[in-house]
């Protein structure tokens, strides 16, 4: 069951030293979400191309399955307003934003801004959605914590100690285990690529048993 939505505004803001903005490369954040499905980003240019006394500050949305697929305005993002902002010692500017104009061909809007006066300090540039929905969720029934059924436990212990029905050996600094290959190639990328490719940590960390073609793991040694 879910309670419904509260309507509150939310901000993102990401700083960034002094030492990387002065080499004018372009600087994107994390992504960061507003919703279900909802991913935006921003994007900054520490002197504008055009104008070496400006900067550049865009809100990039990154578009879901749903909005790839069309060529109309994305609907869900349109009731929000933004704002932007670039910050440091004793410099503040910001911009209102319109969400209602993006889409396929639109994903990217901002602002250029001023620089500050003062570069010697990290700058933060940030974001602030009105109108953003938070939503509350409760689970309907209580978790169980209920211990698992002996069978069970018994039953993956024959799995993981039985030599007989598995083609996988590990030997631990506790003990024996054991496990089939099948499983741990659909399950593990790790094992995958260890089986199958030429990826190895050591020369000698597969070892061929040759009364039953059981592999030995060395490597785990020192887990």
């Amino acid at each position: 069951m879910s309670n419904s939505p509260l309507n509150i505004n939310s901000t993102f803001e990401f700083s960034i030293p002094h030492t990387i903005t002065r080499y004018d490369k372009v600087i994107y954040t994390p992504a960061f979400s507003t919703g279900d499905n909802i991913f935006w980003q921003l994007e900054f240019h520490p002197t504008e191309p055009e104008n070496i006394e400006f900067c550049l500050l865009y809100l990039i949305a990154i578009p879901n399955p749903d909005e790839t697929q069309t060529m109309k305005y994305w609907d869900k993002r349109s009731n929000l307003s933004a704002m932007i902002y670039i910050k440091n010692c004793n410099y503040y500017k910001s911009y209102s934003l319109r969400t209602d104009d993006y889409s396929v061909r639109n994903r990217a809007w901002g602002k250029n801004f001023n620089k500050p006066l003062n570069t010697n300090y990290p700058i933060t540039i940030g974001v602030t959605f009105n109108n953003t929905k938070l939503e509350r969720n409760q689970i309907d029934s209580p978790m169980t914590t209920t211990s698992k059924p002996k069978k069970i436990i018994n039953l993956w212990e024959e799995e993981l100690y039985d030599r007989e029905s598995n083609d996988i050996q590990f030997e631990l600094k506790d003990g024996t285990t054991y496990a089939r290959k099948s499983m741990l190639l659909k399950r593990s990328e790790y094992f995958r690529r260890l089986f199958q490719g030429s990826w190895s940590e050591t020369n000698k960390s597969i070892q061929e048993i040759d009364n039953n073609s059981h592999y030995v793991i060395k490597s785990f040694r020192n887990i």
